[in-house]
């Protein structure tokens, strides 16, 4: 800005402004009256703005340290997460065959035991399967239920033994040694007591597991509900136990169930007997038995039970059967290549899709296993929904609890809507996406955030209204003699342009005229320049 030279002049009171360059247009601070008002409102929205996102990120970060409870960590490895997902699919699948045995006795008579009129012995075996459709279909190994000679032989054996015994000791001489029924069966397994065995049709009961009833507290399996036991009333597709030991049987079903997609590419108590036991395997290698059929050999043993059981990979697809093993060859086991098992569901058109149970758990677990804000009340609502829609699945209970639990610690988010029973939902959707606002907050925090605001906008103007009303108030400023003692209020006309007589006639010089706060401004501005009054009305 141009430098100004002040002067009086008492003899026709008037004061000259001796201007040596003319200012440029708008650098009079005074055009802009309003300039420190908006800075001060700007200052103070940047402030609300600060003060809002430190309380909106605050508490997610504290909830991320505080709240990522034992569960969660223990399903963060997505290997876990899938065996855990496909683990309300496996069952327990019992076969019971009725046979009874014909023993020849030298010389040509022919027994058959047990000996009452259409006797049987009820022959036993256990395996494992897993549902592969919605439908009621489930897999397993074809020896579990079409159990060979080799398996139903010994059994039947054992089971006849001591009749037998009874009958050769009842029938013996007079002297003649007793025989054992440890003595029979050793006879029967060699073939020095010839026989033959006649078998009936299997009847196959499959038991939803632990992992989808939820604990059993029943004494015995005869005292379970009858909405955990299903009898087979198909069985589908099988083939046998020397080619590719894999079965297809079918079980009614008043809903959907939980089911495993299969990779194309590889006296007991019921808690125990019904309790799903994961165990990782190490392949040794893939082979081919002499029918061909693609064979995975692992380094673990086959315990009683398990035949059949699924063996998945990473993300929890089925890539084998458990078969056999190797005979006096502890811990070598060879599982079925899933490849056998789709060629067989193919054969019969069985559509492997995920059902709505299979979708909505698969969402809701990932979910729960999430770290993404609002997963606890996302996977509330979901596994909320899996209750009330599949009753029998008690084993959501203690997850829809723990998540309840969290939810209430969770700060609330902005949740879409849980979708109906005739919604599906997507399976492998991200789980983060609507799940939640990333700003979400706590009601209390909300309120907190809205308070302080509301203070901080107030505590603003009243700043701002008293530094206006400093201003307006302002009293006018006692003025040296020497420049503006002779001024008056009655001074107001303009006075003319002039040349001041020690410029020399090169400067050019204005009139001023007295405003009523008694400073002396150049006609024409708005505010004074000393005390920033506004202008005198016209």
């Amino acid at each position: 800005m141009a430098t100004t030279l002040l002067a009086s002049l008492e003899s026709s009171k008037m004061i000259f402004v001796t201007k040596k360059t003319k200012p440029s247009k708008g650098s009079d601070t005074s055009r802009h009256p309003h300039a420190l008002r908006y800075s001060l409102l700007a200052i103070g929205l940047w402030c609300v703005s600060v003060f809002a996102s430190v309380n909106l990120l605050a508490p997610q970060q504290l909830y991320a340290q505080s709240h990522q409870n034992i569960a969660a960590r223990a399903v963060s490895d997505p290997a876990g997460r899938a065996v855990t997902i496909a683990k309300p699919a496996t069952v327990r699948l019992w076969t019971d065959v009725l046979g009874h045995l014909t023993v020849q006795f030298p010389p040509t008579t022919s027994v058959s035991f047990p000996q009452q009129t259409n006797g049987n012995y009820r022959l036993s075996s256990i395996g494992t399967g897993i549902f592969i459709s919605s439908q009621g279909d489930v897999l397993t190994a074809d020896h579990v239920v079409h159990p060979p000679d080799q398996v139903l032989n010994p059994k039947l054996y054992a089971a006849a033994a001591q009749d037998v015994a009874n009958y050769i000791n009842h029938n013996a001489k007079a002297g003649s040694a007793q025989v054992t029924a440890k003595d029979v069966l050793q006879q029967l397994t060699s073939g020095t007591l010839q026989s033959s065995a006649v078998y009936a049709s299997p009847t196959i009961r499959v038991y939803l597991s632990t992992d989808y009833a939820g604990p059993y507290a029943a004494p015995d399996l005869q005292s379970l509900p009858s909405t955990s036991v299903m009898t087979v009333d198909a069985i589908k597709a099988h083939s046998p136990f020397d080619q590719k030991d894999e079965a297809i049987v079918h079980v009614p079903t008043t809903t959907d169930t939980a089911s495993v997609a299969v990779n194309g590419d590889a006296m007991l108590k019921p808690q125990a007997f019904l309790t799903s036991s994961p165990t990782s395997v190490v392949v040794s290698s893939i082979k081919s038995s002499e029918s061909g059929p693609p064979l995975i050999q692992i380094g673990n043993s086959i315990n009683d039970g398990n035949d059949g059981s699924p063996a998945l990979n990473s993300q929890g697809e089925i890539v084998g059967t458990e078969s056999f093993v190797l005979p006096n060859s502890p811990g070598v086991s060879f599982l079925q290549a899933s490849k056998s098992a789709l060629q067989l569901a193919q054969s019969i058109n069985l559509d492997l899709t995920p059902g709505p149970f299979q979708k909505l758990w698969s969402q809701a677990y990932n979910d729960y296993a999430a770290t993404t804000p609002g997963h606890w009340h996302k996977a509330e609502q979901e596994f909320t929904h899996l209750a009330r829609s599949y009753p029998q699945f008690q084993a959501v209970q203690p997850l829809l609890t723990e998540a309840r639990t969290q939810a209430e610690a969770e700060p609330t988010p902005f949740v879409s809507p849980t979708p109906t029973q005739g919604q599906h939902v997507s399976q492998g959707s991200n789980s983060s996406s609507s799940v939640a606002h990333p700003f979400s907050l706590a009601p209390w925090q909300a309120w907190a955030i809205m308070i302080g605001g509301v203070v901080l906008l107030l505590m603003l103007a009243i700043c701002l209204t008293m530094l206006m009303r400093k201003r307006n108030v302002h009293p006018p400023k006692k003025e040296d003699s020497k420049n503006v003692s002779g001024i008056t209020a009655s001074t107001s006309s303009l006075l003319t342009t002039s040349q001041s007589p020690d410029s020399g006639g090169t400067g050019q010089t204005l009139s001023l005229k007295a405003w009523p706060c008694g400073h002396m401004n150049r006609p024409g501005a708005s505010f004074c320049k000393v005390c920033r009054e506004r202008a005198p009305e016209t």
